[in-house]
């Protein structure tokens, strides 16, 4: 898993009652997560699903896949 990987995450962090993520934290992974998404998106290697589809967050951190699209022209 891409994010667990990129973080440094288990699956058991993601327990919210022992785990090490807190809802209190989750704005900081996202903007991590995007920053490192757009960054792949602009130098022309973003990262997929498992469906072939761009990856996406949540309205609040989109990243901005026009220049993947460009690079892959």
């Amino acid at each position: 898993m891409f994010i667990n990987d990129f973080f440094g995450f288990t699956t058991d962090d993601w327990e919210w009652s022992t785990g090490r993520i807190s809802n209190g934290r989750m704005p900081f992974y996202a903007r991590e997560l995007q920053k490192e998404l757009q960054k792949r998106a602009d130098e022309g290697q973003p990262m997929l699903e498992d469906d072939g589809s761009y990856m996406q967050l949540g309205a609040s951190y989109q990243v901005n896949y026009d220049n993947a699209t460009e690079n892959q022209n």
